[in-house]
């Protein structure tokens, strides 16, 4: 950041939430100094958040009547008020999270169309209280020491703390260097279009169910790629005690008296008993990843051959993709169905 080959040619920005960058900054003595420019971004007070609040649902066509009554109203500031003070609370992105968890909270027992939907006071209530119980949780869990930062951490300068968010600027100028990796932007994927007279409820139930499939496939391939990460530790723990065993082995071979020999020839039994261990553990995992690959080769085999036959019936001119739901499929614009009874299944 000093030297003259850098200086004055690149804008270094550290970002993040206040005690986190108040323990980076306290890593080594010298950074402080070295991005002494800083920028506080003050939270939404809880005030402002209701107001953001209100008008994200009136955005779905959503009201809370109970708002007009003060002492609901302050009811309800209340609790956001003890929900901002956690420290995990993220302002506009937790105001929009609440938002969505009452736009579902609504369809859920909405499901004639309408220009104007409403939401009373208690499951509005309820949304925010479920959402400070997760936080609270979340904050009375402790931190597994593995994710710590690993290096010499120094004694944290607490004078340095401040109630907001805030980052740092090392420099004022940005020259691109020709070396510098460009940031690879993968293409959006369009959107599955909708179909004329689809209304909003079935709309949202397809998205959601397609959704559904889209988690539990990841849900399956985490399955898979965790089982493999066992496999490989497996196979490491193997190869480790076998290192050990030869050890044993060769120091067996250079003991020179009895005494040695025997208790250098009980390690070597022990350490053979460990690898077997080892061997017949790495087996049970990979019998387990095999199953586990041979199950969901089943489920995508079958998967396919539904979406063949839902293309092969012609119901979706377009040739919209199908997503399955609760008792058949649907195609992706949302007008066509096909139960499970006529599909075979």
């Amino acid at each position: 950041m000093t030297k003259p080959q850098f200086a004055g040619k690149m804008v270094i920005i550290l970002a993040g939430y206040d005690k986190d960058m108040n323990n980076l900054l306290s890593v080594n003595e010298g950074l402080s100094s070295r991005f002494a420019d800083e920028i506080i971004f003050p939270p939404l007070s809880p005030k402002n958040c209701l107001y953001l609040l209100e008008d994200k649902l009136k955005q779905s066509q959503i009201i809370i009547p109970n708002l007009q009554n003060p002492d609901f109203h302050q009811k309800l500031l209340a609790t956001i008020s003890e929900l901002a003070s956690l420290p995990a609370w993220g302002n506009a992105r937790d105001v929009q999270a609440l938002a969505k968890s009452m736009v579902r909270e609504v369809f859920k027992t909405n499901t004639v169309k309408s220009d104007q939907l409403t939401l009373s006071g208690e499951k509005a209530l309820a949304c925010i209280e479920s959402m400070l119980a997760d936080r609270r949780s979340r904050q009375n869990t402790k931190l597994n020491p593995s994710t710590q930062f690993p290096g010499p951490v120094q004694t944290q300068d607490t004078s340095r703390e401040a109630p907001f968010s805030k980052f740092t600027v090392s420099a004022a100028d940005l020259k691109p260097q020709d070396d510098q990796l460009e940031e690879a932007v993968q293409p959006e994927r369009p959107e599955d279009p909708r179909d004329a007279g689809v209304s909003e409820t079935v709309w949202t139930e397809l998205q959601a169910d397609k959704k559904a499939a889209e988690l539990q496939n990841q849900r399956l391939e985490k399955a898979i790629r965790d089982k493999e990460a066992q496999c490989r530790l497996a196979e490491q723990a193997e190869r480790k005690l076998a290192a050990e065993r030869e050890t044993a082995e060769l120091r067996a071979l250079q003991a020179k008296n009895d005494i040695e020999a025997f208790e250098l020839g009980r390690k070597r039994e022990e350490a053979r008993i460990r690898e077997l261990e080892a061997r017949m553990e790495k087996e049970r995992i990979q019998q387990e990843l095999d199953k586990q690959r041979e199950i969901e080769m089943e489920r995508k085999k079958k998967e396919q051959e539904v979406q063949t036959k839902l293309r092969e019936m012609g119901v979706c001119p377009a040739g919209f993709r199908w997503i399955k739901q609760s008792g058949g499929y649907s195609c992706a614009g949302g007008s066509h169905w096909v139960d499970n009874g006529t599909l075979g299944i």
